[in-house]
Protein backbone atom coordinates (compact mmCIF):
# COMPACT_ATOMS: atom_id res chain seq x y z
CA UNK A 1 0.00 0.00 0.00
CA UNK A 2 2.84 2.37 0.83
CA UNK A 3 4.42 1.58 -2.51
CA UNK A 4 1.21 2.37 -4.39
CA UNK A 5 0.65 5.68 -2.66
CA UNK A 6 4.33 6.57 -3.09
CA UNK A 7 4.26 5.90 -6.81
CA UNK A 8 1.12 7.96 -7.36
CA UNK A 9 2.60 11.39 -6.60
CA UNK A 10 5.17 11.41 -9.43
CA UNK A 11 2.50 10.07 -11.78
CA UNK A 12 0.39 13.16 -11.07
CA UNK A 13 2.92 15.22 -13.01
CA UNK A 14 1.83 13.47 -16.22
CA UNK A 15 -1.51 15.21 -15.83
CA UNK A 16 -0.16 18.67 -15.00
CA UNK A 17 1.42 19.10 -18.44
CA UNK A 18 -1.88 19.34 -20.35
CA UNK A 19 -3.12 21.93 -17.87
CA UNK A 20 -0.19 24.22 -18.63
CA UNK A 21 -0.40 23.44 -22.34
CA UNK A 22 -4.01 24.62 -22.36
CA UNK A 23 -2.91 28.19 -21.55
CA UNK A 24 -1.86 29.05 -25.09
CA UNK A 25 -2.89 31.93 -27.30
CA UNK A 26 -4.74 29.67 -29.74
CA UNK A 27 -6.92 28.04 -27.05
CA UNK A 28 -10.37 29.42 -26.38
CA UNK A 29 -11.53 29.84 -22.77
CA UNK A 30 -14.12 27.09 -23.21
CA UNK A 31 -11.47 24.62 -24.37
CA UNK A 32 -9.27 25.63 -21.45
CA UNK A 33 -12.04 25.05 -18.95
CA UNK A 34 -12.85 21.66 -20.48
CA UNK A 35 -9.23 20.47 -20.31
CA UNK A 36 -8.82 21.72 -16.75
CA UNK A 37 -12.12 20.14 -15.66
CA UNK A 38 -11.03 16.79 -17.10
CA UNK A 39 -7.63 16.98 -15.39
CA UNK A 40 -9.24 18.01 -12.09
CA UNK A 41 -11.44 14.92 -12.18
CA UNK A 42 -8.42 12.72 -12.84
CA UNK A 43 -6.54 14.41 -9.98
CA UNK A 44 -9.54 13.91 -7.70
CA UNK A 45 -9.56 10.20 -8.52
CA UNK A 46 -5.82 9.98 -7.83
CA UNK A 47 -6.26 11.85 -4.54
CA UNK A 48 -8.99 9.44 -3.45
CA UNK A 49 -6.75 6.53 -4.45
CA UNK A 50 -3.86 7.93 -2.39
CA UNK A 51 -6.17 8.51 0.59
CA UNK A 52 -7.45 4.94 0.50
CA UNK A 53 -4.04 3.33 0.04
CA UNK A 54 -2.47 5.52 2.73
CA UNK A 55 -5.28 4.70 5.15
CA UNK A 56 -4.89 0.97 4.64
CA UNK A 57 -1.10 1.26 4.76
CA UNK A 58 -1.28 2.86 8.19
CA UNK A 59 -3.97 0.49 9.37
CA UNK A 60 -2.07 -2.65 8.34
CA UNK A 61 1.26 -1.44 9.71
CA UNK A 62 -0.18 -0.25 13.02
CA UNK A 63 -2.09 -3.48 13.45
CA UNK A 64 1.00 -5.56 12.73
CA UNK A 65 3.19 -3.46 15.01
CA UNK A 66 0.64 -3.72 17.85
CA UNK A 67 0.54 -7.51 17.53
CA UNK A 68 4.33 -7.74 17.45
CA UNK A 69 4.56 -5.31 20.37
CA UNK A 70 2.26 -7.38 22.56
CA UNK A 71 4.26 -10.55 21.80
CA UNK A 72 7.50 -8.69 22.56
CA UNK A 73 6.16 -7.47 25.90
CA UNK A 74 5.18 -11.01 26.84
CA UNK A 75 8.57 -12.43 25.86
CA UNK A 76 10.38 -9.56 27.59
CA UNK A 77 8.47 -10.19 30.81
CA UNK A 78 9.15 -13.94 30.61
CA UNK A 79 12.86 -13.21 30.15
CA UNK A 80 12.85 -10.91 33.19
CA UNK A 81 11.04 -13.48 35.32
CA UNK A 82 13.59 -16.15 34.36
CA UNK A 83 16.48 -14.10 35.78
CA UNK A 84 18.34 -15.21 38.87
CA UNK A 85 17.59 -13.49 42.15
CA UNK A 86 20.94 -11.65 42.13
CA UNK A 87 19.84 -9.81 38.99
CA UNK A 88 16.91 -8.28 40.88
CA UNK A 89 19.31 -6.94 43.52
CA UNK A 90 21.23 -5.02 40.86
CA UNK A 91 18.17 -3.78 38.94
CA UNK A 92 15.61 -1.29 40.17
CA UNK A 93 12.37 -3.26 40.02
CA UNK A 94 10.29 -0.07 40.15
CA UNK A 95 11.41 0.98 36.68
CA UNK A 96 10.99 -2.38 34.94
CA UNK A 97 7.46 -1.76 33.67
CA UNK A 98 8.31 1.66 32.24
CA UNK A 99 11.49 0.26 30.71
CA UNK A 100 9.56 -2.55 29.01
CA UNK A 101 6.99 -0.10 27.69
CA UNK A 102 9.62 2.37 26.44
CA UNK A 103 11.72 -0.20 24.61
CA UNK A 104 8.80 -2.05 23.06
CA UNK A 105 7.18 1.24 21.97
CA UNK A 106 10.40 2.20 20.19
CA UNK A 107 10.37 -1.12 18.33
CA UNK A 108 6.69 -0.93 17.39
CA UNK A 109 7.12 2.66 16.20
CA UNK A 110 9.94 1.49 13.93
CA UNK A 111 7.87 -1.40 12.59
CA UNK A 112 4.74 0.66 12.03
CA UNK A 113 5.05 4.29 11.06
CA UNK A 114 8.73 4.53 10.19
CA UNK A 115 8.78 1.44 7.98
CA UNK A 116 5.79 2.77 6.05
CA UNK A 117 7.43 6.17 5.61
CA UNK A 118 10.65 4.60 4.34
CA UNK A 119 8.82 2.40 1.85
CA UNK A 120 6.64 5.33 0.73
CA UNK A 121 9.65 7.60 0.21
CA UNK A 122 11.70 4.93 -1.58
CA UNK A 123 8.89 4.14 -4.02
CA UNK A 124 8.20 7.84 -4.60
CA UNK A 125 11.89 8.46 -5.36
CA UNK A 126 12.18 5.46 -7.67
CA UNK A 127 8.98 6.21 -9.57
CA UNK A 128 10.00 9.88 -9.77
CA UNK A 129 13.26 8.91 -11.43
CA UNK A 130 11.46 6.61 -13.88
CA UNK A 131 8.90 9.34 -14.62
CA UNK A 132 11.65 11.89 -15.11
CA UNK A 133 13.63 9.65 -17.42
CA UNK A 134 10.51 8.97 -19.45
CA UNK A 135 9.31 12.58 -19.75
CA UNK A 136 12.58 14.50 -19.96
CA UNK A 137 15.58 12.22 -20.03
CA UNK A 138 18.23 14.95 -20.39
CA UNK A 139 17.28 16.82 -17.21
CA UNK A 140 16.76 13.57 -15.30
CA UNK A 141 20.20 12.36 -16.37
CA UNK A 142 21.77 15.62 -15.21
CA UNK A 143 20.02 15.26 -11.83
CA UNK A 144 21.28 11.69 -11.53
CA UNK A 145 24.80 13.01 -12.12
CA UNK A 146 24.42 15.57 -9.34
CA UNK A 147 22.87 12.96 -7.01
CA UNK A 148 26.13 11.58 -5.55
CA UNK A 149 27.34 15.09 -4.72
CA UNK A 150 24.05 15.84 -2.97
CA UNK A 151 24.16 12.53 -1.07
CA UNK A 152 27.71 13.24 0.09
CA UNK A 153 26.69 16.68 1.32
CA UNK A 154 23.69 15.27 3.16
CA UNK A 155 25.89 12.57 4.73
CA UNK A 156 28.40 15.14 5.98
CA UNK A 157 25.56 17.31 7.29
CA UNK A 158 24.02 14.30 9.09
CA UNK A 159 27.35 13.35 10.67
CA UNK A 160 27.93 16.90 11.90
CA UNK A 161 24.40 17.11 13.31
CA UNK A 162 24.80 13.77 15.05
CA UNK A 163 28.12 14.82 16.61
CA UNK A 164 26.62 18.11 17.81
CA UNK A 165 23.59 16.34 19.26
CA UNK A 166 25.83 13.92 21.17
CA UNK A 167 27.89 16.83 22.50
CA UNK A 168 24.74 18.67 23.59
CA UNK A 169 23.40 15.56 25.33
CA UNK A 170 26.68 15.09 27.18
CA UNK A 171 26.67 18.72 28.27
CA UNK A 172 23.09 18.63 29.61
CA UNK A 173 22.65 14.99 30.47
Amino acid sequence: MAALSGMTLPCMFFFLGPVFDSFTVNTTPDEMVEVIREICLIMLCLAIFVFITSFFQNWFLMRASAAIGSKLKTQYLKAILNQESAWYDQTNYMELSSRIAKEVDAITDGIGRKYGNILYSYCMCLSGMVTGLYKGWSLALAMLGIGPIMLTGMGVFGAVMQARTVNAMRAYG
